[in-house]
C-alpha cells in the first residue's frame, strides 16, 4: 500500500477569538472530512456547462479524505476507501498561529486561525498555491482516544509489509483489522450513531445484524488485500479466518437486541481467541 503524504502547505481557519473561544490545542482535535476542493494556479477552462464546471470542484470530495488529531501529538489521514494513508506527528510551531506535521523524514509547517464561529459545526480551510480544501468536524474524540478506530496504533494493518511475512505476523495483521473494526462499533455505539459507516475499513469482516462472518475472497476489495504482502499471504488470512469460523468459533451469549453492541461482543471474543492461539 503507498502512503499518501500531506500535499498542502499552509492551514487558514478564518475566525475572530473571543473570551469564549476554544483552546487551539482542543479545537484542533478531532476527526474531519473534507467538504470543498478548489484547485488554483492556472485558470481552468470552462466546458461551457456552468454545472459541470462547479461538479469538478467536488471530485476531491468525492474520493473522501478524512484527517483524525490526537492529543498525544500523533495525526492519521485516510484517502478514499483506504487506497492511501499516512500517520505522523504533529506540534505548534507557534501555538494558534503554525503547526508542523511530520511524516517519515517530510516535515512541513501551516499557518493556522482557528475558526469556531459554528459551535456546532467546526470547520478550516487549508491551503496551498495548488488548492484549497475545507474540512468540516466529522466528530469530536472520545475521551479515551487510543481506542479511535483510526488512531495510528489500531491502523497497523494497513502498512504493507516490505517483505514476506510469517504465518503468525499474518495473524497479528488480521487481529489488529479486528481490533480496527471492533474500536469502529464501539465508537458508534458510544456516539449513539444511527448509522455505522465501514466504507475506509472494508475487508474480510462481513457483519450482520447479530452476527460476524466472513466475505467470500473474491469480493474482498483490493485495498485490504494490497496490505499484505502478496495475494497468497492475503489469501491466508482469509483461510486462517475461515478455518477458526467453521472449526473454532464458539459464541453463546445473549443477544441485546442491539446489533451494534452484540458485533461488537462478538468481536471481542473472536479478537481474544486469535490473541489465545486459536487462529493457529
Amino acid at each position: 500500500m503507498r502512503l499518501f503524504t500531506l500535499s498542502f502547505l499552509v492551514i487558514i481557519l478564518v475566525s475572530s477569538c473571543n473570551q469564549n473561544s476554544i483552546a487551539p490545542e482542543q479545537f484542533i482535535l478531532g476527526n474531519w472530512k473534507l467538504y470543498e476542493s478548489k484547485n488554483l494556479g492556472e485558470k481552468e477552462k470552462s466546458s461551457g456547462d456552468a454545472l459541470l464546471d462547479e461538479s469538478k470542484k467536488l471530485e476531491d470530495v468525492k474520493i473522501g479524505k478524512l484527517i483524525s488529531i490526537f492529543p498525544n501529538h500523533t495525526y492519521t489521514e485516510i484517502i478514499g476507501e483506504g487506497e492511501k494513508y499516512t500517520f505522523g506527528s504533529w506540534t505548534w510551531v507557534e501555538e494558534a498561529t503554525k503547526i508542523c506535521f511530520k511524516n517519515g523524514t517530510k516535515t512541513e509547517t501551516y499557518t493556522v486561525v482557528l475558526d469556531e464561529s459554528t459551535p456546532d459545526k467546526l470547520q478550516f480551510e487549508l491551503s496551498n498555491s495548488n488548492k484549497i480544501q475545507k474540512y468540516v468536524q466529522e466528530s469530536k474524540l472520545l475521551e479515551k482516544f487510543k481506542e479511535e478506530p483510526f488512531y495510528s496504533d489500531n491502523n497497523l494493518w494497513r502498512i504493507k509489509p516490505k517483505k514476506t511475512e510469517s504465518k503468525q505476523q499474518i495473524i497479528e495483521r488480521l487481529g489488529n483489522y479486528f481490533k480496527h473494526v471492533a474500536y469502529i462499533l464501539k465508537a458508534a455505539d458510544k456516539r449513539d450513531l444511527q448509522v455505522v459507516s465501514f466504507r475506509q475499513s472494508l475487508g474480510i469482516v462481513k457483519i450482520y445484524n447479530g452476527g460476524i462472518g466472513i466475505h467470500d475472497f473474491e469480493i474482498i476489495p483490493e485495498t485490504w488485500k494490497n496490505c499484505f504482502y502478496n495475494q497468497e499471504e492475503a489469501l491466508m488470512a482469509h483461510e486462517l479466518f475461515s478455518n477458526y469460523l467453521q472449526k473454532d468459533a464458539d459464541y453463546s451469549g445473549p443477544g441485546t437486541g442491539d446489533w451494534v453492541k452484540d458485533d461488537y461482543t462478538i468481536l471481542l471474543s473472536i479478537y481474544n481467541d486469535l490473541k489465545t492461539g486459536q487462529f493457529e
